[in-house]
């Protein structure tokens, strides 16, 4: 028996919105800082460095803060909303990682449903 109620449409695009603008800005933050080149760093660091604060952080947002912070993104923790199982529990690594490797199939899925619908 599920103890949660289902978070609706809308606050889960509201969520999927905060949790976008948080890591733009987080993303814009790491270029500036790396770009503005003020410690001097060479081309090569510079590519790391980007790869470690920017690529990385925008490709595993999802899964890493679902995975180490009881199924909540930012935007979830602020909607009072958490990932769980069917079931009502905590969903595993394997469950987060399903989930993450798919989203982007499911929003492309979405987008084109919505958009035939717009028509």
């Amino acid at each position: 028996m599920i103890e949660q109620e289902p978070a609706g449409l809308g606050l889960r695009t509201a969520g999927y919105a905060i949790d976008i603008v948080i890591l733009s800005l987080w993303c814009g933050l790491m270029i500036y800082i790396l770009i503005s080149n003020e410690y001097k760093i060479s081309s090569s660091a510079l590519n790391i460095a980007m790869i470690g604060l920017v690529v990385i952080p925008f490709f595993f947002y999802d899964l890493l803060f679902e995975l180490f912070n009881n199924g909540q993104s930012p935007a979830k923790m602020i909607l009072g909303i958490k990932v769980v199982i069917l079931d009502g529990t905590k969903p595993s690594f394997g469950n987060l990682f399903l989930r993450w490797l798919f989203r982007p199939i499911d929003f492309m899925v979405t987008n084109y449903i919505l958009n035939i619908k717009q028509r």
